[in-house]
Parts: structure tokens; sequence; C-alpha cells
């Protein structure tokens, strides 16, 4: 019913979609490829999946990143899809190398060999659907640098065009959502959608070319509140300043909220971005140092 539901609406995207940055499985085959390598880690206690074989299941929109994933991580990928049309998709993109229809052959076909890591030969491994475009997870500092790397080489004219940047929504200051990115704020504010408004309000202030606010978006319709933006980078003095000031607020702002929730990964990065910004004041929490007093306080 999805067509449905679009009808008579000004805006349908609801996660990347919402901010015009939504780039299919390539937005989350980083992800995926993390993922896969650290249950490696954890569960097998590999640093190297060669000869290992992934059995799951999934080549829709951002399922079907797995297959890809595979194959840079160099372990064999063996992924159950039911919509046929979904599966010849993603063979004809490149995204699966092989199709089959019997377990059996399945089973026999499996070639470890052949599986190369992305890293080492990533040109045989076709990112795109659609764009040109990539995915890549960083922090606040890293951000930073990228965009201004990027925007000098446009500058200089190593690249030939404008780029636009922006970030996922599975991410630090973008989506209000309490059953999954925000689950983990405990302070009884999981369930607002101030951070996302402040994000799309904020980024829009420091020099965003677009914003854009949407809901929806993993978890359904009413249960999320994401915030997006587009920043194109023109090789500007003026656009290297925009990328510095608006990536910097766009993550401190959901640093700063986490902080104050009581995680103390966050409490270390915001104080180590204020020594780095004087520019940047945060009111920082202050620990209870008798935990009885919260007992006391809980039963007035």
């Amino acid at each position: 019913d999805y067509e449905k539901f679009a009808l008579g609406v000004t805006m349908y995207g609801q996660m990347t979609a919402g901010s015009y940055c939504y780039i299919g499985p390539q937005g989350i085959v980083h992800g995926t490829v993390l993922t896969v390598l650290n249950a490696g880690r954890r569960y097998l206690g590999a640093e190297d999946l060669s000869g290992k074989v992934f059995v799951t299941s999934g080549l829709g929109g951002m399922s079907g990143a797995q297959a890809k994933a595979a194959a840079i991580v160099g372990c064999v990928g063996v992924i159950a899809e039911v919509d046929k049309n979904a599966l010849i998709k993603r063979h004809k993109q490149g995204w699966l190398m092989e199709v089959t229809s019997s377990l059996d052959d399945c089973i026999q076909r499996k070639q470890y060999d052949d599986n190369i890591r992305w890293i080492r030969e990533a040109g045989k491994h076709d990112m795109v659907v659609g764009s040109q475009a990539r995915i890549l997870y960083s922090d606040q500092n890293g951000r930073v640098s990228i965009a201004v790397a990027i925007n000098k080489a446009v500058g200089t004219g190593q690249v030939k065009a404008p780029v636009v940047i922006s970030r996922d929504h599975h991410d630090v200051s973008g989506t209000d959502s309490p059953y999954r990115e925000t689950s983990n704020i405990y302070d009884g504010s999981a369930f607002c959608a101030d951070m996302a408004v402040q994000n799309f309000v904020g980024d829009s202030f420091r020099g965003a070319t677009w914003v854009a606010l949407h809901n929806g978006g993993g978890v359904g319709w009413g249960e999320v509140i994401n915030g997006g933006f587009g920043l194109v980078l023109d090789g500007s003095p003026e656009a290297e300043e925009r990328a510095r000031t608006m990536l910097s607020w766009d993550v401190s702002n959901g640093v700063a909220r986490r902080c104050w929730s009581g995680n103390r990964n966050a409490y270390d990065t915001i104080v180590r971005t204020m020594e780095e910004n004087h520019n940047l004041r945060v009111t920082l929490p202050h620990e209870v140092k008798d935990k009885s007093l919260l007992a006391l306080a809980l039963s007035l």
C-alpha cells in the first residue's frame, strides 16, 4: 500500500530519501561490512573471513548490500530472497555474483578463492546504483576534514563539478527514534523530537544548502522524526567555512544530548570538542556522589 500512502503528500521520503540523499544499498554497504567483520571477530575470533560462509536473507533496497559486503570482507555470502524481481535486479546490477534455485547446487558452487577484499581491488566492486555516490562513517573532525578536502579538489579543478555531501540518518544527531537510534538515551527524553528538529533548524542557520524534516523510517510513521541536509561544495572559501561550521554543529548537537543523558563516551567527546573549539559551550552533567540521595528523591 505504499503507493497509496504516498498519494497527495508533499514529501513521502522517510529517512535519507526525505532530504534527497537516498543512494540505495551503496548507502548501507559500509555499515554491513563492519557488522560482518565484527561478527567474525566476536563469534569466530577471526580477522580473516576467507573460507567462512555468511548465510542470510534479503536483497531489497537496504538488505541488497549483504551480498556485496560478503565479497568485500572475503567470505562466501549465501543470501535467500523470496522476491524473484529483487533477486534478478541485484544480479543484473552486479551486486550478486550467481543465482540458483537449488540448495544442492548452491552448496557445490561456493567458491572461496574468488572473493577479493574490496580494499585491495575496489575497482572490481561496482558500487553504483543510479548515481556516483559513496558513504563513509566518520567522527566530527573526520567529516570536516573530508568536506574541506573535497571542496579544495573542486576549487583546484581536480574534481570537475560541485559535490553534494550529506549523512546517514543512523547518526548521532539526525534522528529521534525511541525504539532505535535514541533507545539508549535514558534521561526521559527518548520520546522527544527536539534533537532532530534542532539539527534541522541549526543546519539551516549554519549554511546547509537545503534541509528536510520528515517522519518515519525503519520503525514506521509516527514513531520517528528525521532531520536531514544537503551541502553543496563548490570549491569556494565560503563553502569551506559553511562545511566547517555546519558539520561541527550537526555532530555536536547529538553528542551534547547524549552527554547530558549520562553517556560517558559522549561526555569525553564533547569535553574534547570544547577544548578544540573555544566558541562551543555545553552544559555538562554532574554525577550524584551519594547514590542514596537519588533513592530519597524518588521516594518523595
